[in-house]
């Protein structure tokens, strides 16, 4: 899913760069990568004629669980069955996408630079109703189906680039950061299954009667 995902940013972007003829460059300008090894001769990040030179590099700098959306439902209703699945409740996480323009001209970089922030700034939203999802290369069980991606602009303090680049063991290159909230990582297994509960059986101490409630359905 985090795959699908930045393929997803990855192909939007190119076709946002597209509008910018003038550049006439047919290659690809997008890759998906480790900007960390971008100066490893061996270094490709997804085919084996494909490098980070002069290219936009989409790289995850960190993967942040969303704690506010922590406590899902631990079961499934199967209508019109009477029963209920149990299972263990999604995972929401939020990714800090790192976008790294690596040309070795600074003005190429700048440029680069300047159209991935409008082009977000245009379109930071990402559902299966505007955006083409993308299942090539992608494992059947790798894949959402219905999604909805929020990009907002994350700028780090001074220090917080610092640590960054150094954990990335290079010098620093020209960058924007994303925070991109929420997908849901979620492997549809089923730990039990139990019946629905339809009634519940109240007895009053008092008269030592038993007071049937009813569950309504919601």
């Amino acid at each position: 899913m985090i795959l699908q995902t930045l393929k997803i940013l990855s192909n939007e972007l190119e076709n946002f760069l597209d509008n910018f003829a003038e550049d006439g460059v047919d290659s690809k300008r997008v890759v998906i990568g480790n900007i960390a090894f971008h100066e490893g001769e061996k270094y490709r990040p997804n085919t084996v004629d494909l490098t980070t030179d002069d290219k936009i590099v989409i790289t995850v700098a960190r993967v942040e669980e969303e704690s506010i959306l922590k406590n899902n439902a631990l079961y499934t209703k199967n209508s019109p069955l009477t029963t209920v699945d149990y299972h263990n409740p999604k995972v929401h996480v939020n990714l800090y996408i790192l976008i790294t323009c690596n040309s070795i001209l600074y003005e190429n970089a700048m440029t680069y630079l300047s159209r991935v922030i409008r082009f977000f700034q245009s379109k930071n939203v990402f559902t299966d109703q505007n955006t083409t999802p993308i299942v090539s290369g992608i494992n059947e069980l790798d894949r959402f189906d219905n999604f909805k991606l929020l990009m907002d602009l994350y700028s780090p303090s001074f220090e917080e680039s610092n640590h960054l680049w150094s954990m990335m063991g290079g010098k620093q290159l020209p960058f924007a950061m994303y925070k991109l909230r929420a997908i849901d990582l979620e492997f549809k297994t089923i730990s039990s299954t139990g019946q629905r509960v339809e009634e519940i059986h109240v007895v009053d101490e008092a008269s030592e009667e038993t007071i049937i409630v009813t569950k309504e359905e919601p």
